[in-house]
Formats: structure tokens, C-alpha cells, sequence
């Protein structure tokens, strides 16, 4: 059974999105009418539910490819084969994965995009290895390996390293699968990649699983496990939940094994990794073989089969019809299972025989060989090089000191003609020496205050901007302020002989007056917010914010209930807790209720008091 995880490297980012961020981007999509924006927008939408729903994510994908077709771009038409290859991987459905993998290379080609060409090879080797068809698979990803080589893409080698490395370990090559693990293992540390550092302790555990170390091999499983978590990749736990049920199982450990086996279903499920449920399906059908339920093993047999030729995956299929021959043989269905050791035989031949394994071989030692030999070729030209540079530097050295030497007799005949010249023209160059000494003091005397001015200039504009901006910062929240404040023709309709007088002392003030009508109650409030400015600008809205929820919502028309209701507010909203030196922010207020039917007024206040006017 394949015991560790294959990676589509895609150029663009996978991310995942809750359902808001998708039914934004549909809503989005079916108003945009910008050809090049519904291409993006498709792919988008292909990312992100792309582990999720593939389905979905292919028809986006295939909407995208078509889009452009039409615009006749290349560039993101690959982005978009490589999401639909991979949701068609995903699903199963690999023969119709190879062929878009393919038209992916073309399309590479074609941008004479070597990194794409990389890209591309690799995913139609995944597909082969899934396939069995090892030869394939490893010619691809030799392939991929390199260009990746030749371009120095550290990543792209690890990658292909560890792939390499699969098919090795499954054709029972463990030292070399091995080696090619312990490659790429070496990259991923470098680079800190979670996810493939993860994959690469789970192929090496698989080794040690082989070689029956198994205390090696749960240490590389739980490495596994915390790096899957730490990439937040369910996939890759159900793979390692799954393996570790297969190592219980090897140790009789049969009641930890079934809970991995369960656990692994549960989350391959989730996720819809068809390879990591038929893997669990698969053990857990040894699992209760081996405790002699059967006909329940054959049930999850029956279902990784039918997993398994649903995907085409054909190392599953022949695991498959191994554990369906050995259950139906210990049911006494004899005829079912020699049919099985029939299929099992036909599945073999096509996956692998001798003649494959001496093919893979040789296709490694010949890549060994070309590699040597590259290598070799590359010592011989450096060589060749340094021995031409060396030439050259002899050279360059020789006329260098032929130069020289004429340079000095030229020297010698001009330092003779100066020393005669030299008497007469003593006085002169002393004056001349003066006059550039005080031209130069003058013109850095002149340079520094044309810096000082430029530099005073400077901030001068810079503070103009600064305070332009905050001025129509704050004149702009004195706008907002003032939305708050209530209509007086309110107040006018109820009391025809009040007035309001509302002088804030900067553009916004903490300083503000609110009422609303309750029914038959007026509630009228004045409120002194600690600060000035935008510091009381900010408590008056949030005092006029409460006072709306405690009137209107709660319709509390009594003051001192009011008071009392918003200062515990206040205290939650500015989190105060009474400690030592902490803000001393509130409110200073006035509030009344007026009965307009019985002209009966209740007041309360907090550190303001009320005046009241009566006719003598």
C-alpha cells in the first residue's frame, strides 16, 4: 500500500475561505463583465475550494480555461489546467488528470517557461506513480529533477527527491528510498517547510516500518504528526493516522490500531482524500480480518476496491484483491477467492515484474551516470578556465609592468621639467593655492545654507501637509460629531420657548446636549465629557451611543435609573477597575424627564447642578 503523499506544485497559492469570502467572490463574479476579472475571479474561487469541493473547483477552473481561450492568455490559462488537473487528481479521476497535466507542458513550451516545464513533468510523474506505472512516473520526475537542478530551485529539488525516493522504496529498494528521503529531508529543514517536512518523516517511518524498527519508526511518525499540525493539513493526518494503525497492527496492538484506523477515516472523510480513505479502509479491513470478523472485513475490503477502480489506482486495486482473496478463502468462498488470486496475478503482471524493476535500475544508474558525467565535464572546463585565466593574468601582468616602467621614464622627464619651471612659477601657484582655498570655504559656506533653506523649506511644507490633514481630519469627525446631536425641531415642537446654546470651544468637543421623546416623556440631557477635542469628541460618542441604547432600546425615562445604568456602562466600556493611576475619564451631566401631559419634571445629575427660572 502507498504509505505517504504526493504534491501537485502549483505556481499559484491555495488558500482556504469560509463561506462569506465565496459567496462574496460568486456575487462579484456574476456582476463583473471585465473579461481578464472573471478569469481571475474563476480562478479564485478554484483555489479555494479546491480540497473542499473539487467538482466545484473544476468547474471554475474549466470556466476559467475557457475565458482565456478567448483573451489568448497563456499565463493564467496554465494556472487554471493545473487547478482543474489537480481537482480531477483529487477525485480520482486520474487518466482525465494526465491529460490536462500534459496540455500544462505544452502550454510551458510554448512561454518557454522552464520552471512551468518543471512544474509539468512532475505532475504527470504523481499521476503514474498512482497509476503503478513506475518507469513513467520516474522518467517525469527525473525529468523535473533536472530542471530544477539546473535552476537552482532548492524547493523544487527536495521535492523530486522525495519522489524518486517513493518509487524506490515501493519496488522494495529500501537503502536507496532511503537515501533520496534523507535528500530532500536535508532541503526541507533548510527552507523550514512544515508540510513536506512532515511528508518526509512519514516515507522515512514507512522505512523503518519495513525493516521492523518500529520504536524508529513511531518517533518519525510523531515528528509527522506535529509538523501536519503546525501546516494545518488534515490530509496529511488522516495519511499518518492511517500508518500508525498499520504499525499498531504489526505490534498486536489491536485496540490502539482500530481507534488510528477510525480516526484516520474520520478525518480522510472530512477531507475527501479518496487515497488516505481507501488506505484505511484497507486496514481496517486487516484489522478485523485478523480478529476473525470477517464478514465485516470483507465489507470495508469491498469498499477500498471500489474506491480504489473508481480512481484507477491500481497498487490499491491489487491490495484490494489481496485481502478479498484471504477473507473469502477463511469464509470458505473458495471460488471468490482463487477469482481474486486470478485478478491478483493480472494486476501484478501490469504493475510490476522483474523486467520493470531491472528497467528502473537501469533508468537510475543511467541518470547516476549522465549526472557523473556532467559533473566530471564541469571539472575538466573549470579547469580548462583557470588554466585560460591564468594565461590571461600573466599577460595582463606582463604589460602591466612593460607600462610601468614606461610610465616612470615619462614621469622622470615631466618631474625634470617641473623642478625647472618650478622657481619662476612658486609665487603664482601660492597665490592661486589661496584664492581656490578661499572659493572652496566660500562656496561650502554657500552650500550649507542653500541645504539649510532647502531643509527649512521642506519642513515647512511637510508641517503645512501634516497640519492640512489633520485639520480636515478633525473637521470631518466634527461632522460625524454633529450627526449625533438631535433635531432640535424636536425640542421645538414640544417647548416652543426653549432654545440651545452650543458654543464648542475647538471643532470637535467632548461637550454635547441629546433628548428624544418616550412616549409621553421628554428626557433631555447636558453633558460635560472629560478632555477637549478629540479626546472628549471620542466620550461624547460613546456617551451619546449608551444614552440611546439606555432611553430608546431599554426606554428607561426615570434619570437616576439612567445615571446609574450609564455609569456602570462607562466603567465597562473604558475598562476601569479602580486600580492606582488609572484614566480618570467620565462625565459630568444633567438629565431631566418631562411629563408633557401632567408638566411634572424629574431630575438628576452627576457633578452638574440644575437651574430652575420661575415668573416671581
Amino acid at each position: 500500500m502507498i504509505k505517504t503523499k504526493l504534491f501537485l506544485i502549483l505556481i499559484i497559492l491555495t488558500a482556504l475561505a469560509n463561506a462569506t469570502n465565496i459567496d462574496s467572490l460568486k456575487q462579484e463574479l456574476r456582476n463583473e463583465t471585465d473579461n481578464y476579472n472573471i478569469i481571475i475571479y474563476n480562478i479564485e474561487l478554484s483555489e479555494i475550494l479546491l480540497y473542499n469541493s473539487p467538482d466545484s473547483a473544476a468547474k471554475y477552473a474549466t470556466n476559467a480555461i475557457y475565458k482565456c481561450t478567448e483573451e489568448k492568455n497563456d499565463t493564467l490559462k496554465y494556472q487554471a489546467l493545473s487547478l482543474l488537473g489537480y481537482s480531477l487528481e483529487l477525485t480520482g479521476k486520474l487518466d482525465s488528470a494526465e491529460k490536462v497535466y500534459k496540455e500544462t507542458l505544452v502550454l510551458a513550451i510554448h512561454l518557454n517557461d522552464v520552471v512551468l516545464q518543471g512544474v509539468s513533468n512532475s505532475s504527470i510523474g504523481n499521476i503514474a506513480y498512482y497509476k503503478g506505472e513506475y518507469n513513467k512516473s520516474l522518467r517525469y520526475y527525473q525529468i523535473a529533477l533536472g530542471i530544477a537542478e539546473k535552476q537552482k530551485d532548492t524547493f523544487s529539488i527536495g521535492q523530486n527527491y522525495h519522489n524518486i525516493g517513493l518509487i524506490h522504496d515501493d519496488i522494495g529498494n529500501r537503502v536507496r528510498g532511503l537515501e533520496y528521503y534523507n535528500y530532500a529531508l536535508k532541503i526541507f529543514i533548510e527552507v523550514d517547510d512544515k508540510e513536506w517536512l512532515a511528508t518526509c518523516y512519514n516515507s522515512i517511518a514507512s522505512i523503518y516500518v519495513n525493516t521492523q524498527e518500529y520504536t524508529t519508526a513511531q518517533n518519525y511518525y510523531n515528528k509527522s504528526i506535529n509538523n501536519f499540525k503546525l501546516a494545518n493539513d488534515n490530509n496529511g493526518l488522516g495519511m499518518v493516522y492511517s500508518n500508525i494503525g498499520e504499525l499498531k497492527l504489526l505490534q498486536n496492538q489491536i485496540n490502539s490500531a482500530e481507534e488510528y484506523f477510525t480516526k484516520s477515516i474520520e478525518i480522510s472523510k472530512s477531507v475527501n482524500d479518496i487515497i488516505s480513505i481507501v488506505n484505511s479502509y484497507l486496514n481496517m479491513s486487516e484489522l478485523l480480518n485478523n480478529q476473525k470478523i470477517h464478514y465485516k472485513a470483507l465489507e470495508y475490503a469491498t469498499k477500498a476496491l471500489k474506491y480504489a477502480k473508481k480512481g484507477n489506482y491500481l497498487i490499491y486495486q491489487e491490495a484490494s484483491y489481496e485481502i478479498l482473496k484471504d477473507i473469502n478463502f477463511k469464509l470458505g468462498n473458495y471460488k471468490a477467492s482463487v477469482l481474486y488470486a486470478d485478478s491478483i496475478k493480472l494486476m501484478g503482471d501490469s504493475i510490476f515484474n522483474k523486467d520493470k524493476f531491472e528497467s528502473i535500475e537501469e533508468m537510475e544508474s543511467k541518470y547516476q551516470t549522465v549526472k557523473k558525467q556532467l559533473q566530471i565535464n564541469n571539472l575538466e572546463k573549470g579547469k580548462e578556465l583557470r588554466t585560460e585565466k591564468i594565461e590571461k593574468q600573466n599577460i595582463y601582468i606582463y604589460s602591466f609592468i612593460i607600462g610601468l616602467i614606461l610610465v616612470l621614464i615619462f614621469l622622470a622627464f615631466i618631474f625634470r621639467l617641473l623642478k625647472i619651471k618650478q622657481k619662476n612659477n612658486k609665487e603664482l601657484e601660492f597665490q592661486r593655492n589661496t584664492i581656490l582655498e578661499n572659493n572652496e570655504e566660500l562656496n561650502q559656506l554657500v552650500e550649507e545654507v542653500t541645504a539649510q533653506k532647502d531643509e527649512i523649506e521642506m519642513q515647512r511644507e511637510n508641517l503645512v501637509d501634516i497640519n492640512s490633514d489633520i485639520t480636515n481630519s478633525i473637521s470631518y469627525a466634527q461632522q460625524i460629531q454633529k450627526s449625533i446631536l438631535p433635531d432640535e425641531k424636536l425640542l421645538k415642537t414640544n417647548l416652543t420657548d426653549s432654545f440651545i446654546l452650543y458654543k464648542p470651544k475647538d471643532i470637535v468637543s467632548g461637550d454635547f446636549y441629546w433628548f428624544t421623546k418616550l412616549e409621553n416623556k421628554l428626557i433631555i440631557t447636558v453633558v460635560d465629557c472629560t478632555g477637549h477635542g478629540v479626546p472628549g469628541a471620542f466620550m461624547s460618542m460613546l456617551g451619546a451611543s449608551l444614552l440611546r441604547e439606555i432611553i430608546v432600546k431599554e426606554k428607561l425615562t426615570i434619570p437616576g435609573e439612567i445615571l446609574d445604568i450609564l455609569r456602570t456602562e462607562v466603567i465597562s466600556a473604558l475598562q476601569q477597575n479602580g486600580t492606582i493611576g488609572e484614566q480618570k475619564d467620565g462625565m459630568d451631566m444633567s438629565i431631566i424627564s418631562l411629563d408633557l401631559d401632567t408638566n411634572i419634571m424629574q431630575y438628576a445629575g452627576a457633578n452638574n447642578s440644575l437651574y430652575l427660572i420661575t415668573k416671581s
